[in-house]
């Protein structure tokens, strides 16, 4: 279903996540050791806890989720990660998602923090800088925020039938997509489509055009001045 209303949107979520994943493993070889991870769905194979786990770098994570069912699972499945939670929040209200008590248990706010934003991005409508700006006003110096948005040029839908991990989803123009970086010093090599960043595997595998477009970035927050 999902594939006969996008064709392509399976690959596309599929880069997503592997672009979170080599994100976040940038990020702990720089030193960061706690992460958000922003409509995180079910913390499965390859999440960020995973991830850190398998890097020897342990992290400190929390998961954010609006789907009471799926909070319900996640919070099983990680009931026995250590430093690790899942909450049940809209990522649409920064104070409310920080301010959380089992997030105030898990991240230090003084330390930097890798902020993920993999796959939710699409489903929130504007006004997305006021969302942003939220989360960046209470990041300390050394923390980064992850992204990952298609663009409307080229979508090969309509964005209304859209289901899964982008329903519905909100159509942006590459544009407005480069703009939600303005306040990140990024990463090389910037913002690219997402098969793009950094990948780790040859890139006869990985450089492949995918018929949705997503354009990735990993950027350092700039402190407003």
């Amino acid at each position: 279903m999902l594939e006969s209303e996008i064709p392509g949107i399976r690959q596309a979520i599929h880069q997503t996540r592997s672009f979170l994943g080599r994100a976040v493993r940038y990020l702990l070889r720089r030193g960061v050791r706690q992460f958000l991870d922003l409509g995180a769905g079910l913390p499965g194979v390859g999440s960020v806890h995973e991830i850190a786990a398998a890097s020897g770098r342990p992290a400190r994570v929390v998961y954010v989720d609006n789907d009471p069912m799926t909070v319900a699972h996640a919070r099983h499945m990680v009931r026995l990660v250590p430093h690790t939670a899942a909450i049940l929040t809209d990522l649409r209200s920064p104070a409310l998602v920080l301010d959380h008590a089992e997030s105030r248990a898990v991240i230090d706010p003084d330390e930097p923090l890798g902020v993920l934003l993999s796959d939710a991005l699409p489903a929130v409508p504007e006004p997305i800088g006021e969302v942003l700006d939220g989360y960046l006003d209470r990041m300390v110096d050394g923390s980064y925020l992850a992204l990952a948005h298609p663009t409307s040029e080229g979508w090969p839908g309509d964005g209304s039938r859209s289901s899964g991990a982008w329903a519905p989803v909100v159509l942006r123009t590459a544009a407005d997509v480069h703009a939600l970086w303005d306040r990140l010093d990024l990463v090389p090599p910037g913002v690219v489509p997402v098969q793009d960043w950094r990948p780790d595997t040859p890139l006869d595998e990985v450089s492949q055009e995918c018929p949705v477009p997503v354009l990735a970035g990993l950027g350092r927050v700039r402190p407003r001045v």
